[in-house]
């Protein structure tokens, strides 16, 4: 789609139709892949879950912590000084700067990351206790534009405004810290250790939000926004959400993407000046965010990529299917992604032929004298025992009595690669593999 130089509202109806009816689709069809649907969930699997606490979760309690701790530091510098000055009138801080003070010192918000900011922001500092002042402050800087991901973005936006407000804080307070006794000394250096430690959290903490695939994350989660605003009917459970949660923000977004603006109306004098006539209320579609969607289809476009080389083929695989196996030296099973059993699976044959049945007759029962009559119960197993680590694929290898077995995964959520014996893997159903 060509982007006109001015915009108006028959091209910004022009624009939205191509969102609606080109875009859309495409979105349709990358969210049933795995790896788009990981890239676009990064945020929320990495700082909105409980269940599973990781490295960047981590990172972001550390920079909650740390915010508290300097706050804290400050608050007990302040009432040193408070207490060792002959006039405390002559420190300069003022009762509102001592109430913010000892606000952040007790932690006054219930969380900094959070999930429903996903598709359209709330803009909130999700305080325990309203305060229209610091929401005030904080929604000064517009951050809904551009689209994109805006857990990671709103997170730290809330931790940069609490180490923004605490360190002017700092500044001053640690001015009037007398350091001549052992208790000054000792409190002055107190406050300059948690200042480093905070300093040292907010990067850490930015450099994981900015990190590796953070472009292509972004592209992910404004393709999703796009669909969940423009398409007829989206289907986005696969992010956790009710429909309500998409169904609520999409207007939100159109706005993003197509707002009321004033546009000056302009006429052409005689001797080729113009002269402003006045301005003229509009709805028009934003260039730069149209601009934005189409350099994420473009971003996203390794998805659709078939690499050639075998291990990098197995990697794909992997991002595609939640099981894949791969038959040649050294066998691999491979389950959402992660490799399974390792290198263990050339030394049971039997149990690699009992799960390589399984996977080619995916969702179907397969009958014993398949699987080796009654050697079937053995081989089920052994099975067992390398999917120890496993059970999320051990339990959908589901026993069907008196007939045989049945792996409890549709097919198209399995993928069998097969050496052809010159070092290339080939798709073992000729209709999984994407380039036919």
């Amino acid at each position: 789609m060509l982007l006109h130089a001015t915009l108006n509202e028959a091209v910004s109806d022009d624009a939205e139709a191509w969102l609606r009816d080109e875009v859309c689709p495409v979105v349709e069809e990358l969210c049933r892949n795995r790896s788009f649907q990981l890239m676009t969930r990064w945020s929320l699997d990495h700082f909105c879950t409980e269940e599973v606490i990781t490295p960047e979760h981590r990172q972001l309690e550390d920079a909650d912590q740390a915010i508290v701790q300097y706050a804290q530091s400050l608050a007990k510098g302040l009432e040193f000084i408070d207490q060792s000055m002959s006039n405390p009138s002559e420190c300069q801080i003022s009762e509102e700067d001592r109430l913010a003070l000892n606000g952040i010192a007790s932690r006054p918000w219930i969380q900094l990351a959070y999930a429903f900011d996903f598709f359209h922001p709330e803009d909130q500092l999700l305080l325990r206790d309203p305060n229209r002042a610091l929401t005030a402050d904080f929604r000064a800087e517009e951050r809904r534009i551009p689209l994109g991901d805006y857990i990671s973005r709103y997170l730290l936006a809330r931790v940069k405004f609490w180490k923004n407000l605490v360190v002017r804080l700092g500044e001053r307070i640690n001015h009037y810290v007398p350091s001549s006794d052992d208790e000054g000394h000792r409190i002055s250096s107190r406050i300059f250790d948690t200042r480093i430690q905070l300093d040292q959290a907010v990067e850490a903490l930015d450099q994981a939000c900015h990190g590796e695939n953070c472009r292509r994350r972004n592209a992910c989660t404004t393709l999703v926004q796009v669909y969940a605003a423009y398409a007829h009917n989206p289907d986005l459970e696969w992010l956790g959400f009710s429909r309500d949660a998409w169904h609520t923000a999409s207007p939100q977004i159109r706005m993003c993407v197509r707002r009321r603006s004033d546009v000056p109306v302009v006429e052409r004098l005689p001797e080729g000046a113009y002269q402003t006539l006045g301005t003229e209320r509009l709805s028009l579609c934003d260039p730069a965010i149209l601009r934005q969607i189409a350099a994420s289809l473009q971003e996203v476009a390794k998805f659709y990529e078939i690499p050639e080389d075998p291990d990098d083929l197995i990697v794909w695989a992997a991002d595609q299917a939640r099981l894949v196996l791969v038959d040649r030296a050294p066998r691999q099973v491979f389950w959402e992604g992660q490799l399974i059993a390792g290198g263990e699976w050339d030394n049971h044959h039997a149990a690699w032929d009992f799960l390589w049945n399984l996977g080619q007759s995916s969702s179907r029962v397969v009958d014993k004298g398949d699987l080796g009559g009654s050697l079937s119960r053995s081989r089920r197993s052994r099975l067992s025992t390398l999917l120890l680590k496993c059970p999320e694929l051990e339990k959908r290898v589901e026993t069907i009595r008196g007939q045989g077995y049945r792996l409890e995964l549709p097919p198209d959520e399995v993928t069998l690669l097969r050496d052809d014996g010159f070092g290339r893997l080939q798709f073992v159903d000729a209709r999984k593999n994407p380039l036919i």
